[in-house]
């Protein structure tokens, strides 16, 4: 599956901050699902459920299973 320059990742923080879900704080050094495009980031717990949808999705447009 090709990665494109604003697809979202998991990255380790740099910086502390909060998740852009539920509100937790994200130390420096911790684990996170960030969005280049609007620079947000979630925690890992709200994470996981928002890569495996971008996965899904990605899978789906690569392999056009769309419906």
């Amino acid at each position: 599956m090709p990665t494109y320059k604003g697809d979202p990742r998991w990255i380790v923080t740099r910086y502390a901050g909060k998740c852009a879900k539920c509100g937790q704080k994200i130390g420096k050094g911790e684990r996170a699902f960030y969005r280049p495009r609007n620079r947000t980031m979630t925690c890992a717990t709200c994470g996981e459920e928002e890569a495996a949808e971008f996965s899904a999705a990605a899978w789906d447009e690569d392999n056009n299973t769309c419906l």
